[in-house]
């Protein structure tokens, strides 16, 4: 496994360094920069309520990062790049969801964004130019907002099976970036 971080991390450096500017980078969170499955077993709450997506929101720390995924962000940051993480999840009880990204990965507050109605628009308004997704609506929402899908892999334990066609919208999949 550390191999296989290794070898990304000298594939996204390579990129980036060969970029003269810095750049706007975005990240999907479930899935893609953690493994949030557990995160989303809600006991008593029926999916899609007000009160399911607070108890999703508000234990974030039942989520796992992907050591792979947290790789490429570092190396962005290294870079001076702008970083985003955006999530389709809406924003309700998002205060503990936002902690945890600020803690954990050093993304600002002001750099996460609840977007459950689409995360094109807000690509293009922040002028992302790299969208990093694990989802089939990633790599779309990345086009239509004027960025770069690349595919990140959804681990198999992930309890999302829809929405999940690596490679068949022509972009680049990351490989080992299950974990």
């Amino acid at each position: 496994m550390k191999a296989i971080i290794s070898i990304i991390s000298v594939i996204v450096l390579t990129v980036l360094t060969s970029n003269a500017m810095a750049a706007v980078v975005g990240f999907d969170y479930d899935d893609c920069l953690c493994f949030t499955t557990p995160s989303f077993k809600v006991e008593g709450q029926q999916f899609g309520t007000d009160a399911f997506w607070a108890a999703v929101n508000g234990n974030p720390a039942v989520a796992s990062p992907k050591a792979s995924v947290v790789e490429i962000l570092k190396a962005h940051v290294s870079e001076g790049d702008e970083v985003y993480v955006i999530t389709a999840r809406p924003d309700t009880g998002a205060a503990a969801t936002i902690a945890y990204i600020t803690a954990t990965f050093g993304v600002a507050a002001d750099h996460i964004i609840f977007a459950p109605k689409g995360k094109d628009g807000v690509i293009k308004k922040k002028g992302i130019t790299t969208f990093y997704g694990d989802s089939d609506s990633d790599i779309s929402d990345a086009r239509k907002g004027g960025a770069e899908g690349v595919r990140v892999e959804r681990a198999p334990e992930s309890s999302y099976k829809s929405k999940y066609s690596p490679g068949a919208q022509g972009e680049r999949v990351l490989k080992g970036t299950m974990y």
